[in-house]
């Protein structure tokens, strides 16, 4: 239907969340504006389901409005509501899932949950929400008691293992390959393949606390470690031991793949601890106070930051700057607003080929700003340099920051 431009992921995922942005983009037309509305709404519809699962874990309406509030004025929320990302979707089939667990769609819970995972397979961490809480139910009568035949519910697992294999199914009938090519894939963007080109001792929530600019998320780091020191004094996981559980989990599985907006997958069981705690202590208004005294400024900052960028000028500058003699293109990730009509365009996000090498003798590299400080193209870079010889073709500052158009030649 078009070109997605991250030719080795949709190999492997993404192809739900490809089709639906694509179709509502034919709807709405081909516009960044427009897919922000769609990520809106999956923002939007997974903090409905996430009121509603708060309900379900018995939360007063002050504290399930508190949760929303806090879930989309946060950061995260902000960053992956204005981008074309895969996290919103993931958060949204991951509210969908456990909301369907409450009210025993077991097979459903299967299902949604494996499409997620084909959406992006970080999706995996969503099954931690669920997890948890039949941990927690368990917990409740002893752990000893979880494994015996006798207080096993064969019914719920036969259908939530039913909707696994539908999802199974439907994933293999998107992606007909090998387990092998699968698994090189995966080992390829987990840590062990991101990590020759990241620093991945941190993890996702560790880069997202120390690595972003002016280590402005460190307040909110502080405030988690006072909700889990009033949570443990109050002794709330004799009654909310999931809570325990969602954390300590999402903090192991951090590390599987460290990239900072993931921290959107793991920040709804970290708001739900900060409701809980704070409400035990009856100081729901403190912490909105709190928030809201750290992120005003901090918004009003990237918007200061950020004003003078425009992106439809970049848009338009990119479309006018690379020829169209049919070579092909590698870009940043938003580069492929400006050039999604070039069949052989390849967004650069790391990696851009490791498992299979790069067969095009010559090419066009669009070096912007975004390719130059992010982090992510740092493998596609080393890999150009390695196997390629560039020269410049032509240098932009029509947006203010320098776009250059370098054309590459095999060595």
């Amino acid at each position: 239907m078009f070109n997605a431009g991250l030719s080795e992921g949709l190999l492997f995922f993404h192809k739900t969340g490809a089709t639906l942005y694509g179709y509502f983009l034919e709807l709405l037309g081909w516009d960044y504006s427009k897919g922000q509305v769609l990520s809106f709404m999956l923002m939007g519809i997974s903090g409905f389901f996430w009121f509603l699962i708060l309900r379900k874990l018995e939360f007063d309406l002050k504290s399930r409005i508190t949760f929303l509030l806090l879930f989309f004025y946060m950061e995260f929320s902000f960053t992956a509501t204005n981008s074309i990302r895969y996290e919103t979707l993931v958060l949204a089939l991951q509210s969908f899932a456990l909301y369907l667990f409450f009210i025993r769609k077991f097979f459903l819970v299967g299902l949604i949950s494996v499409i997620a995972i084909e959406c992006h397979p970080i999706a995996i961490m969503n099954l931690t929400y669920l997890l948890g809480l039949i941990l927690s139910n368990h917990g409740k009568e002893g752990f000893t008691q979880f494994f015996k035949p006798s207080h096993i519910q064969w019914q719920p697992i036969f259908y939530f293992s039913v909707g696994c294999l539908i999802g199974v199914l439907y994933y293999f009938s998107l992606h007909p390959l090998p387990f092998t090519k699968l698994y090189d894939f995966l080992f390829l963007n987990s840590v062990q393949g991101v990590g020759k080109y990241q620093d991945t001792k941190l993890g996702a929530l560790g880069l997202y606390y120390f690595k972003a600019k002016f280590y402005r998320h460190l307040p909110e780091l502080f405030i988690i470690f006072i909700a889990l020191s009033i949570y443990l004094y109050k002794k709330k996981y004799k009654e909310k031991l999931y809570l325990l559980l969602w954390v300590v989990m999402l903090v192991i599985l951090n590390f599987l793949r460290p990239i900072q907006t993931y921290v959107a997958i793991i920040y709804p069981a970290f708001i739900v601890l900060m409701v809980a705690s704070f409400h035990s202590i009856k100081k729901l208004n403190l912490l909105l106070i709190i928030f809201i005294t750290l992120m005003v400024p901090q918004y009003f900052g990237v918007y200061y930051l950020n004003k003078d960028w425009d992106r439809k000028n970049y848009v338009a500058d990119i479309s006018k700057l690379v020829p169209k003699d049919g070579l092909p293109v590698i870009g940043s990730a938003i580069s492929w607003h400006a050039l999604k009509e070039r069949k052989n365009y390849k967004a650069a996000i790391y990696p851009v080929s490791e498992a299979n090498e790069l067969e095009w003798k010559e090419l066009y590299f669009v070096e912007d700003y975004f390719i130059r400080e992010k982090e992510e193209y740092i493998g596609t870079l080393a890999y150009l340099d390695r196997h390629y010889n560039f020269s410049i073709v032509e240098t932009s500052n029509a947006t203010g920051k320098p776009i250059v158009l370098k054309k590459l030649t095999r060595k």
